[in-house]
């Protein structure tokens, strides 16, 4: 399973790029109106896209908000998570964590 929050109208070329890159995947969901994760994820432990209801068992993201229910202001309450559930694979492009304030 695959949340991502590519567009919905680059939804098919994304299963594609997947599929060459060899990562499996039942189901991908696309982003639709919100880029928030957190609604999909949700529907992934219900039920979506023809699947039963999933237990997630490893989050992989390189974001803070890839994480369910997590944001740079409540990423320090799911700190023990990281490296057992949790894995960040970094992405020093972009992410929300541009908008932290400069420390210096």
């Amino acid at each position: 399973m695959v949340v991502t929050n590519r567009s919905e109208a680059t939804c098919p070329e994304t299963r594609t790029t997947l599929a060459a890159a060899g990562i499996a995947a039942d189901a991908v969901l696309c982003q639709t109106a919100e880029s928030d994760k957190n609604a999909r994820f949700a529907a992934v432990t219900r039920g979506v896209a023809g699947l039963p209801p999933l237990r997630v068992v490893m989050w992989v993201g390189d974001n803070i908000q890839d994480f369910p229910a997590l944001s740079q202001t409540t990423a320090t309450a799911a700190e023990a998570e990281f490296g057992r559930r949790f894995w960040v694979l970094p992405n020093p492009m972009y992410g929300s964590w541009t908008r932290n304030p400069d420390p210096a």
